[in-house]
């Protein structure tokens, strides 16, 4: 019969990481709870107990059946019973954070099948599910691992992510394409796109990467679920900026596994193959313009108040030496700005693009300049960061697609 207690504080933490990814109803009618609305809570003996240190520890996991999430916290307490129980995570989360700092709390499961909650002179008798029906996620054994800096991949995932498409039929765009590059298997590059724009990134890994021969693909595709529970984790890093800790990427066939400052994440990949990018680069650039980030932002923001609510379209115009960014509506109201630029090769030209789409770049670059290129046989807009003396290179690349209107 499970039991256990443990401090409010030392539960409320961690189940808090890891119950944003518990699923809802699993079909069928609505009034009926799916068990993915539960924690699996779970009591186990601690391997090789240290002096001083807990010889249980008090298992938690989290899942919609695509994404997983654990972590576990150490158990003091004399009265321990080892065992497993479901409850709903969101109302043992509530009712967690109405308890009084330093409160203890105990868990137990009691006769009629129920979790016996209690602090103090408070008792809550909580549902249960049967928790061998609890539906982990069964990943195949590791093919490779990617070892990298957790700033980089920090910097590298949330500067792309944006581009992921949330809704689309095709299934590789909705997640983000890490691929394993360089002769030494050194580098990291990542893809995402949404069919209407796209973007790039580089980062090194600490260490060669091994793929095996029996893999036939270099890389894998990350679902946006999985890259923003991963970003989440990264961002919450307990260490000063994560600059020195390095992540350990598990692949497997039809997994990612990987753990960050206690919480495990295991994933489902997207089973599809990522096309071929080269016909989407813009080549033969005859069109160069360098312009300071901030103003271009600026600009932006301010004409495009204007533009029509349907496709947010601006135009960018460079006639006679003289860069110009407009917009209309169906309501026959314009705006526009002239903006300073700090140098142009090429002709003149004049090409929409969605304003979400360049304000979304302009908002993940760090560098004071952004240099967009063109070619006269594209339709498609490069912007790259433009890295000023002291500041950080950056390896990005975005493209958008033009906007007829």
């Amino acid at each position: 019969m499970f039991k256990c207690s443990i401090g409010r504080e030392d539960l409320l933490k961690p189940l808090g990481q890891i119950s944003g990814v518990a699923g809802g109803s699993s079909g069928g009618s609505s009034q009926q709870p799916s068990i993915t609305t539960n924690v699996l809570l779970e009591i186990k003996p601690v391997e090789n107990p240290v002096a001083d240190g807990p010889k249980y520890k008090l298992c938690m996991i989290c899942t919609d059946n695509e994404i997983q999430m654990s972590t576990e916290a150490g158990l003091f307490c004399d009265d321990v019973s080892v065992g497993k129980i479901t409850v709903n995570v969101k109302i043992l989360l509530e009712i967690l954070k109405k308890l009084p700092d330093g409160a203890y709390v105990t868990l137990a499961e009691t006769k009629n099948e129920k979790m016996l909650l209690s602090s103090g002179k408070f008792d809550s008798n909580m549902a249960t599910m049967d928790a061998d029906l609890f539906p982990c996620i069964e990943t195949t054994g590791v093919l490779y691992e990617l070892k990298i800096n957790a700033k980089v991949l920090l910097n590298i995932m949330k500067t792309t992510k944006f581009s992921i498409a949330a809704e689309s039929y095709r299934f590789f765009l909705r997640g983000m394409r890490f691929s394993v590059t360089g002769t030494d298997n050194m580098g990291l590059d990542i893809i995402t796109a949404d069919g209407h724009r796209m973007s790039m990134q580089y980062g090194s890994l600490v260490e060669p990467c091994n793929i095996p021969d029996s893999v036939d693909d270099n890389g894998f595709i990350f679902p946006k679920k999985g890259v923003d529970q991963l970003v989440s984790m990264l961002s919450n890093m307990d260490n000063d900026d994560g600059s020195d800790s390095i992540v350990t990427l598990k692949i497997s066939k039809n997994s990612l596994q990987t753990q960050v400052n206690g919480i495990s994440l295991l994933s489902v990949l997207i089973e599809a193959k990522y096309p071929d990018i080269s016909t989407v680069l813009p080549s033969n650039c005859s069109r160069i313009l360098i312009l300071d980030r901030k103003q271009f932002h600026n600009t932006i923001n301010r004409v495009s108040i204007m533009s029509n609510s349907l496709n947010k379209a601006v135009e960018l115009v460079l006639k006679d030496n003289v860069f110009t960014i407009k917009t209309k509506n169906s309501n026959h109201e314009e705006a526009k700005d002239d903006m300073d630029y700090i140098s142009y090769e090429g002709d003149n030209f004049e090409m929409a693009f969605n304003s979400d789409y360049l304000n979304q770049i302009c908002n993940v670059i760090n560098t004071s300049k952004v240099k967009i290129s063109m070619s006269k046989t594209s339709n498609n807009l490069l912007i790259q960061p433009l890295a000023d003396e002291g500041e950080e290179e950056s390896f990005a690349r975005y493209i958008v697609s033009r906007v007829v209107i």
